[in-house]
């Protein structure tokens, strides 16, 4: 399962790609969209869920378009940005789960995404 961090924080995305990846993910760190479009294509596999940061300017486009292209994607918007600067995900985005109010432990994280994938498979 491929995971791509689309997130401006570089701290928080070198911390979760390396608990992700720890877990057996394979993860795909980017911090703009544009720079998201250019590892995706180096990949030239699916992403199978988007951990976004609804703050990055064009972030609910790309992910949306790469879930229209791809015709799935899971998504799970994170905020590591102070409130007053969040705007929220689109609905059409069609988050699933939501990771925004309170700091997460590592752990946290890793139940998180397998019970993404998990609710994914389920729902197949």
């Amino acid at each position: 399962m491929t995971v791509l961090i689309l997130v401006r924080d570089l701290g928080f995305q070198f911390w979760l790609a390396g608990i992700l990846a720890e877990a057996g993910f394979a993860v795909a760190p980017a911090t703009t969209p544009s720079n998201a479009a250019n590892l995706m294509a180096e990949l030239s596999q699916p992403v199978d869920l988007a951990i976004v940061d609804p703050a990055l300017a064009e972030s609910a486009e790309f992910v949306i378009g790469l879930r229209n292209f791809q015709g799935y994607l899971h998504i799970l918007p994170v905020t590591t940005e102070p409130a007053e600067n969040r705007e929220s995900v689109p609905e059409e985005s069609g988050a699933e789960h939501s990771a925004q109010t309170e700091p997460m432990s590592a752990t946290d994280w890793t139940n998180l995404v397998r019970r993404v994938f998990s609710q994914a498979a389920t729902a197949r």
